[in-house]
C-alpha cells in the first residue's frame, strides 16, 4: 500500500472552513451574527484553524492507523482472491473447438524490463 498514492480524506483549507461554517451558521445560530472584527469572527478563524489541522493530520495518518478508519466506516478491503479471465486462441481453419488441459500457461509479451508474468489455466 506505501507504493500508491495515499487519497485525500478531506482537502479542505481554512477559508472553505469558514465558508461553510457561515452558510450553516444560519441554521444551528440564527441570532449570531458577527462583525467583521469582532470577537465572534475571531471565533471561526480560531475553529477553522483548528478543524484544518484536524484534517491535515488526518490526512497524514500511517497505514495502520488509516486502514482502521477505513474500517470503522465501514469500507474493509475485498478478499484476496485469484485472476479470471477469458483467453481465445485463433486455431488453424482445420483445428476444432478444445480446452486447454490444467496447468497449461498462458502469457503475454511483458512491457520492456518488466519480468514475464505467466497465468495458469486452472485444474
Amino acid at each position: 500500500m506505501s507504493g500508491l498514492p495515499k487519497p485525500v480524506l478531506d482537502a479542505r483549507d481554512v477559508l472553505t472552513l469558514v465558508a461553510q461554517f457561515r452558510s450553516r451558521r444560519a441554521g444551528y445560530l440564527p441570532q449570531w451574527n458577527p462583525s467583521a472584527n469582532s470577537a465572534g469572527a475571531a471565533i471561526e478563524q480560531i475553529f477553522a484553524h483548528l478543524i484544518e489541522a484536524i484534517l491535515k493530520r488526518l490526512n497524514q495518518a500511517p497505514d495502520k492507523n488509516r486502514l482502521a478508519f477505513y474500517s470503522f466506516l465501514g469500507l474493509d478491503a475485498a478478499p484476496a482472491r485469484e485472476a479470471r479471465a477469458p483467453v481465445v486462441f485463433q486455431l488453424s481453419p482445420q483445428g476444432g473447438d478444445t480446452n486447454a488441459p490444467p496447468g497449461t500457461q498462458v502469457a503475454a509479451p511483458p512491457p520492456p524490463g518488466e519480468p514475464r508474468l505467466p497465468l495458469h489455466v486452472p485444474s
